[in-house]
């Protein structure tokens, strides 16, 4: 369920492009990274540029062949970001500061876990070019960023000062220092055991449902509708319950090919029909690894185009502060406390409401 396609730059592109560029220019952002000079040029220049520098036969003096893409959302086909994958480092400014790969995601799309969804089609990319290892440079005040390159399996191997390439001037360079990332692709477990994608439950996943679910630290959190301890009765009647769906309720969370979580979107009814509530757990060996966060993401943007609804709601416990956290970092707004609301596990607990508005 990836939000984003990777789109070679065309002339159909040129509105959406021009838009997507003048937005960084409002925002007061001269440079877009992983543009290939965007930023400086007309489309139709810029376009023939980035033709030709797919080619060593035709790429320009000083410059190494490289891959530019427009991340495209598959909604509605607006201009998400963009990523340059260089070919390879045989240039002093890319070997020293480029790297193989810089990318931007527009302002008005940040904090959506998109700039993940991006680096990791590129380095699906690089990997397409046989690059074996792959070095990713951010700015080390650039702290969204590094926490992107980290969850993709970066590891830092240097931090120095920064210096401006020929063709590049990025404002106050002189004061910056950058960090620098590399990523074995063909040895990275981190970012290989981090693909995550959303599917029906099905019976083979018994015996993962029954080994993740069983722990307290995960029951806890939830109503009483989950049991503690979770047998492989309950993971029967779970999987049961979901198998009818249609269109399709319920997902297990799948990381590397485990279902290790499951994430849930049910419409309501009555004067409450244009709502759905949302509902989650994830093994707690998977927290804290953005991996929950992607799943809101996804299901959200699910809910949406499949359900007659304008309103998605959580209502995670006043005292489960990762849950906050997470539906936060998914556009969620707290809309509401209500006082003692949870009887859980003989304590008395608030309980949040946070929704998010189509």
């Amino acid at each position: 369920m990836s939000r984003l396609e990777l789109q070679l730059p065309a002339l159909h592109h040129k509105d959406a492009a021009e838009n997507f560029k003048n937005e960084f220019l409002e925002m007061q952002e001269p440079v877009i990274y992983g543009s290939a000079l965007f930023d400086q040029m007309e489309y139709e220049q810029w376009l023939a540029h980035n033709t030709n520098n797919r080619q060593e036969s035709t790429v320009s003096v000083g410059w190494v062949p490289a891959t530019t893409f427009f991340a495209v959302r598959k909604r509605d086909q607006k201009i998400v970001g963009i990523i340059d994958i260089r070919h390879n480092l045989e240039n002093d400014f890319l070997a020293q500061f480029g790297g193989h790969l810089g990318y931007s995601v527009r302002p008005s799309e940040r904090k959506k876990g998109y700039a993940t969804e991006i680096l990791k089609m590129g380095i699906e990319y690089a990997k397409s070019l046989r690059i074996e290892k792959l070095m990713i440079a951010c700015f080390s005040d650039n702290i969204p960023s590094i926490k992107t390159i980290l969850k993709c399996g970066g590891v830092l191997s240097e931090t120095k000062p920064y210096t401006d390439g020929e063709l590049i001037n990025i404002p106050n360079s002189e004061e910056k220092v950058v960090n620098i990332y590399w990523i074995d692709l063909k040895n990275n477990k981190n970012f290989e055991n981090m693909t995550v994608k959303l599917r029906k439950w099905n019976e083979t996943d018994l015996d993962s449902l029954v080994k993740y679910a069983n722990n307290n630290n995960i029951a806890k959190w939830l109503t009483n509708g989950f049991p503690h301890p979770y047998t492989h009765e309950n993971g029967k009647a779970f999987i049961s319950m979901t198998a009818n769906d249609n269109p399709a309720k319920v997902f297990a969370i799948e990381v590397n090919g485990e279902a290790v979580g499951s994430i849930g979107i049910f419409p309501q009814t009555d004067i409450h029909e244009k709502s759905a509530e949302m509902g989650y757990w994830l093994s707690e060996e998977f927290w804290g690894k953005g991996i929950i966060t992607k799943a809101i993401q996804e299901i959200v943007e699910y809910g949406f185009q499949t359900f007659d609804i304008i309103r998605i709601f959580a209502r995670p416990f006043s005292t489960n502060l990762g849950s906050h956290r997470v539906l936060e970092k998914a556009g969620f707004t707290l809309e509401a406390r209500l006082k003692n609301a949870i009887f859980k596990n003989g304590e008395i607990l608030d309980e949040f409401i946070y929704a998010k508005i189509k």
